[in-house]
């Protein structure tokens, strides 16, 4: 049929191929005959503007089959309706935008060689390293950056990087936002890592990052040790993004440090008045500095996720080949819904 048809029109003829059964020759080809009438009476209809006469001349066509009720011919119908309007859809690919706030391993350990020159470092490595021996306590924390800042491990008990927690996470977050069965969807969720640019020494190119996200979404995750690091915190305070938009602190500590917990808390405090007035005063759901776990992490992403989902335009298509390719997935690691927003576009 021509690629013009009406949903409603290929849903007909789509509903006739399945009443037939294929394994009977004669019963096939007998609804092929069917199929053809139904096409002329679509186009005559057309031509015409006679809906009543099409409805007519399509109830006798279904009668002549003679196989199904009429309540099994309507469960039938919506149901290939829906089929079909999944198979017409196009695959839906939203970047979700991340600005991950940690250190780089070069410059973590730039920043621990010279803790004692800090006296708010200084107590914070101290209240957290527990007497276990200094030198060893700091060579674990080090190890947990790397070469790009998308692959810091922020929970000391999970050897996972945040960009793998997070390709982790999405597919688990689809499922439960919108239960279908995987074979019927076509909607991709791909993280986006904008932490170059925006760290970038090129003053330039930090100005253009922040302008692009003024009027768009992206989600702030923070190591709040690196904080501690000036550079990383002058770069964050610079951008003032993280004034209006989804922002969470990982402390990658454990809860029971109090003594750790207070020193960030006052750290962020008298750095960063505009985010802890958000998160202690406002008491805005996007905005949290508590994140101690991966449950609590995943609640936070969650929470805030499908607004900013619905939000975000699709990627463009010449972009999306070049994401996969980028992000270098296996064949698990796109999980693909429909997002029941009304068709996505």
């Amino acid at each position: 049929m021509e690629d013009n048809y009406s949903l409603y029109e290929i849903a007909v003829c789509e509903l006739i191929r399945r009443l037939s059964n294929k394994d009977d020759c004669k019963r096939y080809h007998e609804v092929l005959g069917y199929q053809h009438r139904l096409n002329h009476y679509i186009i005559k209809c057309r031509t015409h503007g006679e809906p009543k006469e099409f409805e007519t001349q399509f109830n006798e066509i279904i009668s002549q089959l003679n196989r199904v009720s009429l309540l099994e011919l309507n469960v039938s119908f919506n149901d290939i309706c829906n089929n079909v309007s999944r198979e017409k859809q196009d695959d839906v690919v939203k970047q979700i935008p991340f600005i991950i706030v940690a250190m780089t391993q070069s410059e973590a350990a730039k920043l621990f060689e010279n803790y004692n020159e800090s006296e708010k470092l200084k107590l914070l490595i101290d209240s957290i390293s527990k007497g276990r021996k200094t030198t060893h306590f700091i060579r674990q924390l080090i190890e947990r950056y790397a070469e790009t800042r998308n692959k810091w491990k922020p929970f000391e008990k999970d050897s996972r990087t945040i960009s793998d927690i997070i390709n982790d996470l999405l597919p688990k977050l689809i499922k439960i936002l919108f239960p279908i069965r995987e074979e019927e969807a076509n909607i991709d969720l791909i993280p986006d890592y904008y932490e170059s640019a925006f760290f970038s020494s090129n003053l330039e190119e930090r100005s253009e990052i922040r302008d692009y996200f003024i009027q768009r979404d992206c989600i702030f995750i923070v190591d709040t040790i690196s904080l501690f690091n000036p550079e990383i915190r002058d770069r964050f305070l610079q951008s003032q993004l993280a004034a209006t938009k989804p922002i969470i602190g990982i402390l990658p500590i454990s809860k029971d440090s109090m003594a750790a917990c207070e020193i960030i808390e006052e750290s962020i405090k008298d750095k960063f008045e505009w985010v802890y007035e958000r998160y202690q005063r406002k008491l805005e759901y996007n905005c949290s500095l508590e994140a101690y776990s991966l449950p609590s992490f995943n609640r936070w992403l969650y929470k805030i996720l499908p607004d900013i989902v619905k939000r975000i335009p699709q990627a463009a298509p010449e972009n999306i080949n070049k994401m996969k390719e980028n992000l270098k997935y296996n064949s698990k690691g796109f999980q693909k819904v429909v997002l029941s927003m009304g068709g996505a576009k």
